[in-house]
């Protein structure tokens, strides 16, 4: 072992030279050894070096054995003898981060340790052939916000193709960096064929302090434990990156929208870093609303009192904050207004209509209700003005949106007589009393609500009472007439309105005597 340490020491010497001298070829044991080094601080090469092993035994010297990317040779080289074992061999692989390496002996069968991820700089790598060779492969997020978690996967694969299977595999996950371990470390894989690969286990980390961002966690590697007898070199363990970030800001999503009461909205969260790299964090955000009784179900919000409202998230002690415009719902009652009212005939009622919707938010739908009386009621509508006709107890509908709603107006005779009516009088006798019906009217065709006096005359000149009192629009009084006539009318005057009844006799008291004869016998 030491004269092969040694050896191999003689060997970097060598390609240290190389690369310093520019030198585009190296000579190891009589050996080429292709190195393909450009002028002026080239790029190192990928430089793997190892024994090759066919079935266990290293291989005859001058056995081929290239390294492919993407399907073109990027490398050869004939195995050679050092120290007295045979099978050893190097190479100079070009290439850059995320070329995958391909190993191919005996003229073209993979090795088993194929592929692998090109690196730079000198690698120890031993190549197998019908040996079971375990391979793990990480997946991790490239960064993670710090104060947060992440997941990390991982598989392992048997890559032998002549021999046997694994047994009892396990992975254990070591973090280095600014992250830890939340659980157990290891995770239990079991046997694996050859040609297999196993399902996918996960480890969850959790990002540490804002001073380490930046800092990768590297290695997050995996250790491959197995019962079987398998060399340490073939057992390749996984490797990944997360680099950790510095939260600068968050920002909540949408903004300043407008929303129905009774309607929902879904808020994100987005956090950035200072190089404004930004990431979903929607999951662990904290949501509130100065609505007054809306609320955030997770990142979802009902919307509840109308008004202008601010939306705040808050996530690893940063926060942000949106409007929000919360309109009525849609409405689920109505209410006419006035719900109950007293008007003089003539005069006029002005209505509203306010909607409700189911938070208990009103607005007016005035204008576009549609208003209605009891049939009978007389009157006007002009928009949502009633101009009143008819004395009565009438109903008043509101409706809007298949809604409605209902009010009660009393309307009452005017005061002010616009008419006389006297009622029929028939023939009548002199001095003797008879009564006759009056009748104020208003403007409306309604009995007027008149309680005062009026005058009475007639054509003969001679009636009483001269002066008659009405009650709620209505005069009876018992009158008499003291000179006989034909055809007399009786006028009654309340102001200037009048009103003359139908003609009439007045007849002379009639007194029929008897007359008595006698006779003598």
């Amino acid at each position: 072992m030491v004269n092969r340490c040694r050896s191999l020491l003689g060997l970097l010497l060598l390609v240290a030279l190389a690369l310093t001298l520019g030198a585009t070829a190296l000579v190891v044991n009589g050996q080429p050894r292709e190195i393909s080094i450009s002028q002026g601080q080239p790029p190192i090469p990928m430089l793997p070096w190892g024994v090759v092993y066919v079935n266990g035994e290293p291989v005859e010297d001058g056995t081929l054995v290239e390294a492919k990317i993407g399907g073109e040779v990027v490398a050869s080289g004939y195995t050679y003898t050092e120290d007295g074992e045979q099978g050893h061999y190097v190479l100079s692989i070009e290439g850059q981060a995320g070329d995958m390496v391909h190993f191919f002996v005996l003229l073209g069968i993979e090795a088993d340790e194929s592929p692998r991820s090109w690196r730079e700089g000198i690698r120890h790598l031993d190549l197998y052939i019908g040996r079971p060779y375990l391979v793990a492969e990480i997946t991790a997020p490239e960064t993670a916000a710090v104060g947060s978690t992440f997941d990390v996967f991982a598989t392992v694969s048997n890559t032998g193709t002549l021999e046997g299977h694994a047994t009892g595999v396990t992975l254990t996950l070591n973090v280095t960096g600014g992250a830890s371990l939340l659980g157990d470390a290891e995770r239990a894989i079991g046997a694996l064929d050859a040609g297999a690969t196993s399902d996918p286990v996960t480890w969850t980390l959790h990002c540490n302090s804002p001073e380490l961002a930046g800092v990768g966690v590297r290695p997050a590697g995996i250790e491959i434990n197995t019962g079987s007898a398998i060399p340490e070199d073939n057992l390749v363990p996984g490797e990944a990156e997360v680099l950790q970030r510095s939260v600068m800001s968050i920002d909540i999503a949408p903004d300043d929208v407008t929303i129905k009461a009774e309607y929902t909205q879904v808020y994100t969260v987005t956090a950035y870093d200072s190089e404004d790299n930004s990431w979903d964090v929607t999951a662990e955000a904290v949501f509130s609303t100065t609505d007054e009784c809306g609320y955030f179900t997770d990142n979802v919000y009902y919307a509840c009192r109308v008004g202008e409202w601010e939306q705040t998230a808050g996530w690893g002690g940063f926060s942000d904050s949106t409007g929000v415009t919360v309109a009525h719902g849609d409405p689920e009652q109505i209410e006419i207004e006035p719900a109950t009212a007293t008007v003089i005939a003539g005069e006029s009622v002005t209505y509203t209509v306010t909607a409700y919707d189911s938070e208990e938010n009103d607005w007016d739908v005035t204008a576009e209700a549609l208003f209605t009386i009891t049939t009978g009621a007389g009157g006007s509508w002009t928009d949502n003005v009633y101009t009143s006709e008819k004395a009565g107890d009438w109903a008043v509908t509101g409706s809007y949106d298949s809604l409605s709603d209902m009010a009660t107006l009393k309307v009452n005779p005017s005061a002010e007589v616009k008419s006389l009516e006297i009622g029929p009088i028939a023939d009548q006798v002199v001095n003797d009393p008879f009564t006759i019906v009056i009748t104020a009217y208003n403007g409306h065709g309604n009995v007027a609500d008149y309680d005062g006096t009026g005058v009475l005359t007639n054509t003969t000149g001679a009636i009483t009472p001269a002066t008659v009192t009405f009650v709620d629009g209505v005069a009876t009084p018992t009158v008499t007439i003291t000179t006989w006539q034909d055809d007399v009318t009786i006028t009654a005057t309340v102001g200037l309105i009048a009103d003359t009844s139908n003609t009439f006799d007045v007849k002379p008291l009639q007194i029929f005597m008897p007359i008595i004869f006698k006779t003598t016998p």
